[in-house]
């Protein structure tokens, strides 16, 4: 009996001993935590599941966006529920398609797994994870981001390099529910909101920000979103999705758009804005002459949307239709000034 007691203790403390975040590579360019303080974005992987709607419900009630990395071949078999946190506002990023192990695969077929999870994502709602075409005419070059999330954190050199020329920023998170610890032995699964606690309540608004993992296929994670909401904002923090809360390209090449698919359409005109953005472009000339780093904003513009509302987390299963608008930038002076330097660069350099 005594035995049985020391074996349970010594559980116990390993599965509260867990670090904050846990073991990721990094690498150049790599997104830990938002850039502005007293920020959290929530993030959840492995989606879309049995779970998607009842998370999407939770979120309505609180009034928070968040961020989905999904799996292609989830959403393949769960499209509906992609649609659904699409449709409610929310930001989809990439998660590969069969999550697998990034770093034991070649350049060739990392790019094959996160490219076709590109291609079903654009497929299901019509919009493809990105910011804008990635090339304009006179040889305007912008460097975008798209955002991914490499499987158990790994994303080495190769990965790195890859992700990188394909316009990728690899997303990771400074603070790490581990809920898919507790998969297998679900009485502890309550600590999961202990291990986000640990990085939460010694912290200070005025000074950090944090990017928050969890899994939506987990039903004990998701039944916690409700009570990880009220103590994140109990402490003074404000939410945001990853491109919001980075300061970041708005997350898709052709804006929101409106979609008008499916069985949840009202009928009525919502307008809305997208997410503001803040793109790292580069100009490059044909000839010798070349521009580098050139902060560039968004054009501005709303979204008129003949979808469900954001926040409705209606469903619908049948592939959406979108029409192709902007996104839109909140600092509409700074978009202004902004996009004068870059045409005149782009002038200057017809010159």
């Amino acid at each position: 009996m005594l035995t049985k007691s020391i074996f349970s203790a010594i559980g116990l403390l390993a599965l509260t001993a867990i670090p904050l975040a846990s073991a990721q590579d990094s690498g150049t360019g790599f997104v830990f935590k938002c850039n502005r303080p007293g920020v959290v974005a929530l993030t959840f992987d492995d989606g879309p599941g049995a779970y998607s709607q009842e998370l999407l419900n939770i979120l309505a009630a609180k009034s928070v966006k968040t961020t989905y990395f999904v799996i292609g071949s989830n959403v393949e078999t769960a499209s509906a529920g992609l649609v659904s946190e699409y449709k409610a506002g929310h930001q989809i990023g990439l998660h590969t398609y069969t999550h697998p192990h990034l770093n034991t695969l070649t350049a060739d077929a990392q790019t094959s797994e996160i490219q076709k999870t590109k291609d079903i994502v654009k497929s299901t709602i019509g919009v493809t994870p990105s910011v804008f075409p990635s090339q304009l005419t006179i040889s305007l070059t912008l460097h975008l981001q798209v955002y991914m999330r490499p499987p158990y954190g790994e994303c080495l050199e190769t990965c790195s390099n890859t992700m990188r020329g394909l316009g990728y920023t690899v997303t990771m998170w400074n603070l790490d529910s581990n809920d898919w610890t507790f998969e297998s032995n679900l009485t502890y699964a309550h600590e999961l909101y202990d291990n986000i606690m640990k990085g939460i309540t010694p912290s200070d608004p005025t000074k950090d920000s944090f990017i928050i993992l969890q899994h939506e296929i987990d039903e004990y994670s998701v039944k916690l979103v409700p009570d990880i909401i009220d103590a994140i904002r109990a402490k003074g923090y404000t939410f945001d999705t990853i491109a919001g809360c980075t300061g970041g390209a708005a997350p898709y090449t052709e804006g929101w758009g409106t979609v008008t698919g499916g069985g949840s359409s009202n009928g009525t005109n919502t307008t809305s804005s997208a997410l503001s953005s803040v793109i790292s472009s580069s100009i490059s000339a044909n000839a010798t002459a070349s521009f580098s780093s050139i902060l560039a904003s968004a054009s501005v513009s709303t979204v008129t949307s003949h979808a469900t509302a954001p926040g409705s987390g209606a469903t619908t299963s049948s592939a959406p239709s979108v029409s192709k608008t902007s996104n839109s930038a909140s600092a509409v002076s700074y978009s202004i000034t902004m996009f004068v330097a870059v045409v005149g660069a782009v002038a200057a350099l017809a010159l």
